[in-house]
């Protein structure tokens, strides 16, 4: 399974990549939002199972992605985490799946990409 990570913070993108790929996940990491942007809207480029992204972030911020990436491109349908150091997020569940707060643990991690991913399923099943 591929998790693409948008973290303008790279020793983040370091441990999510480290956790992510220790337990047999394949990892694509991007800097900024508008470098995952340019690889997410290309119809050529396969959608990754799973998308982690910062909410505070240069050019555009998690929530300008997360909603272009649902109105504009081929992988609207894709689970997303949203992760912040921000302690309280508006709930926008037609956004995002899971809203997770930075001061995670692994375990935590692991289980909020299995969260994400069952609320996506049923999203989908309903539509």
């Amino acid at each position: 399974m591929m998790v693409a990570i948008v973290d303008d913070d790279w020793g983040m993108l370091e441990v999510l990549t480290l956790i992510l790929e220790k337990n047999g996940y394949t990892t694509k990491t991007f800097s900024d939002s508008e470098e995952c942007w340019e690889w997410i809207s290309n119809p050529s480029n396969k959608c990754p199972d799973i998308l982690i992204s910062d909410l505070m972030m240069p050019v555009f911020d998690g929530v300008e992605l997360i909603s272009k990436i649902r109105s504009e491109t081929h992988c609207h349908n894709i689970p997303i985490i949203l992760i912040s150091s921000v302690t309280r997020v508006e709930d926008r569940d037609d956004l995002w799946d899971v809203f997770l707060h930075k001061s995670f643990r692994r375990k935590q991690f692991l289980e909020t990409i299995d969260k994400a991913m069952a609320i996506r399923k049923n999203k989908c099943r309903k539509n």
